[in-house]
């Protein structure tokens, strides 16, 4: 009898995390992006100036800069959609910073969240209201924080391979995507041309 009961316990649970994950407005969705994007941005900082590695420094800093732009993509795709008229807000916390390796595995962990549940999950709110001008940004930012976490990625291995760093780093300033070593001709994400990237080095 305890075993049904606590197997009905465990299945309403569910349900209703499940039921109120699929009953997620666009406003409560995009919210929880921006707040993301925004914290996201705050940690990158910190970790650029803890960073005592240049190359490091310069990654931690172009991509906090790309994190600033897709909180300003996602605002003005809420007014342009008109689904707020008031200003989104985030609330910042303190993040912790570690050693370069730590915090680029941190990094790593939240662009890979980033892409690969929390904006699929902002898409399917998204869809289901038929914003597409809204869906097709989103997922140009889910090509660019896949781009993010490749960065990390391969940063983690130079350092733990004792393999040089790129010395420099490129944002486009207009979706944020950025790019090791030199600017593209135009952004891969975007299509804008190479005058749009921001040099970190």
């Amino acid at each position: 009898m305890l075993k049904k009961l606590l197997f009905i316990t465990i299945f309403l649970i569910c349900n209703s995390f499940l039921y109120s994950q699929s009953d997620q407005t666009i406003l409560e969705a995009v919210s929880k992006a921006y707040d993301m994007e925004i914290n996201s941005s705050f940690a990158y900082a910190k970790f650029s100036v803890a960073s005592k590695n240049k190359a490091i420094s310069s990654l931690f800093l172009s991509i906090s800069d790309s994190k600033s732009c897709h909180a300003n993509i996602l605002y003005n795709a809420a007014i342009q959609d008109k689904i707020t008229d008031t200003i989104l807000k985030a609330q910042v916390g303190d993040p912790k910073v570690g050693t370069d390796i730590e915090n680029l595995k941190s990094a790593q962990s939240m662009t890979s969240y980033e892409y690969s549940k929390m904006y699929p999950e902002l898409l399917k709110v998204i869809n289901k209201d038929s914003q597409k001008e809204m869906a097709n940004e989103m997922n140009r930012i889910i090509k660019v924080e896949k781009a993010h976490n490749a960065l990390y990625t391969q940063a983690i291995n130079n350092l733990q391979n004792n393999k040089p760093l790129a010395d420099k780093y490129y944002l486009c300033e207009i979706c944020g995507y950025v790019e090791a070593n030199s600017a593209p001709d135009k952004c891969p994400i975007c299509g804008e041309a190479k005058n749009t990237f921001k040099e970190y080095k």
